[in-house]
């Protein structure tokens, strides 16, 4: 339930857009207590405000600002923080007209 609003925004936000060949790809690394799970796309990222919002980690601003997305972010934000901590969540970690990277942190448990 932590990754499917994640590949599915990637897919319906990110890809379907393109109208073209469309990768999404999925990696994790472990680094010492914690866990890193990046979710890739090769869409045309974010839309500025979007992007703003969750550079700054601002969620519950996207949730406001906009219409259609930004709500599967802020509840698996919001899932991940509440089991874990606000230490922990996502970020975004790339985001431009050659896509976006979206990572989720967590620990390991």
């Amino acid at each position: 339930m932590i990754l499917q609003p994640i590949v599915e925004n990637a897919l319906l936000h990110g890809i379907t857009p393109k109208h073209d060949v469309g990768l999404i790809r999925i990696t994790a690394e472990q680094q010492g207590n914690s866990y890193f799970i990046y979710v890739s796309d090769n869409g045309y990222g974010f839309p500025d405000e979007v992007l703003k919002s969750l550079t700054e980690r601002n969620f519950s601003k996207i949730e406001t600002t906009t219409t259609k997305s930004g709500i599967g972010l802020l509840s698996t934000n919001k899932r991940i923080q509440y089991f874990f901590g606000s230490s922990y969540g996502l970020s975004i970690k790339h985001s431009d007209f050659t896509g976006s990277t979206v990572g989720l942190f967590l620990p390991v448990k």
